[in-house]
């Protein structure tokens, strides 16, 4: 599909939605220059990039941990005044 579309005042496209629902474009997309042709692809989160790579444990009470840590940082912080 080829499609011409606008610049509006500040430089910005939209994508047709035909071509954002087939492409699984969502809110945010790479950009890049290839000579004289701009480049537009999906950009995937991070953590779908490296889903997997990494084993971990995770704790039941993960909430509590954060918390915990939160704390400990804190207090680490405070002695430092």
């Amino acid at each position: 599909m080829e499609t011409v579309v606008t610049l509006d005042d500040k430089g910005r496209i939209t994508i047709p939605k035909e071509l954002r629902d087939s492409l699984g474009i969502r809110k945010k997309v790479r950009i890049r220059r290839e000579g004289s042709r701009l480049v537009i692809e999906p950009a995937d989160p991070v953590s779908l990039r490296f889903y997997g790579v990494f084993r971990a444990e995770v704790p039941e009470d993960l909430d509590g941990l954060i918390v915990e840590a939160m704390a400990s940082w804190w207090r680490r912080s405070r002695t430092w005044t």
